[in-house]
């Protein structure tokens, strides 16, 4: 269990603005200073009130630099889900569960992430498993596919890195309509005519093959979202296109 601050002081006495008795250990200090970000309270600040404050670190830019270092480090996709499939009998009265599979999950481009959860050629038969015999093929051999072709579909995950730096996003669009919900983080959404909007954990974008840059607002936190690619007229499967440098 992760000490708050207020216990980290409760274990020093101050006497004539030293802090004395028996400090906790520097590993303590650590993660302490880690549950006392979530409360608002500053990696040095937890650091100082327990002595270790010389002895990690040399001066209050190098405690930004290392604070913002390893909450990037923590941030860390969930790898225990699963994606749950159902199927139906050949008279279409049954319903039963196939396997559950592991996310595909692939570094598509620095600091994003995609984790590839299904996908259909076309608009699939409630009575034949075509599609769903695709998709486990396509899981056996490693592949992801997000933007599908005219009349297919996709549905994947796309995970945001901390952004300690500010970067911007990169200006692309897909053949595709996107269904995108905002599953966690802040994340602003730019178009190549300057128009801006920040997007919050909830919120949904209907994007109509557009022209978009995703960014990340957090230097801290890491941003995810779920979208539903649909594939538009004359789209084919994974189509990109990137705006010109």
């Amino acid at each position: 269990m992760l000490l708050p601050v207020n216990d980290l002081h409760n274990q020093n006495t101050k006497q004539n603005g030293h802090i004395t008795g028996n400090p906790i250990s520097i590993e303590s200090a650590k993660l302490s200073a880690f549950d006392s970000i979530n409360g608002n309270v500053s990696l040095e600040l937890a650091l100082k009130s327990t002595n270790h404050y010389n002895e990690w670190f040399a001066d209050s830019s190098t405690v930004k630099r290392k604070h913002d270092r390893l909450n990037m480090s923590s941030y860390t996709p969930n790898s225990d889900n699963k994606c749950y499939i159902t199927t139906n009998s050949p008279d279409g009265k049954t319903t039963t569960f196939v396997d559950s599979t592991s996310f595909v999950t692939k570094s598509t481009h620095p600091g994003l992430t995609l984790k590839y959860a299904y996908s259909a050629a076309s608009t699939p038969s409630l009575t034949d498993e075509t599609d769903l015999k695709a998709h486990q093929e396509i899981t056996k051999q490693d592949k992801i596919i997000t933007f599908p072709s005219a009349g297919g579909s996709a549905a994947a995950f796309l995970h945001i890195e901390p952004n300690p730096d500010g970067t911007e996003g990169f200006m692309h669009r897909t053949h595709t309509l996107d269904y995108v919900h905002i599953a966690e983080g802040e994340l602003e959404y730019s178009t190549n005519s300057g128009e801006k909007r920040i997007f919050k954990k909830g919120d949904v974008v209907i994007q109509r093959g557009g022209w978009h840059a995703w960014k990340n607002l957090s230097k801290t936190e890491g941003a995810t979202l779920f979208a539903v690619a649909i594939g538009g007229e004359g789209a084919t499967e994974g189509f990109m296109e990137h705006a010109s440098a």
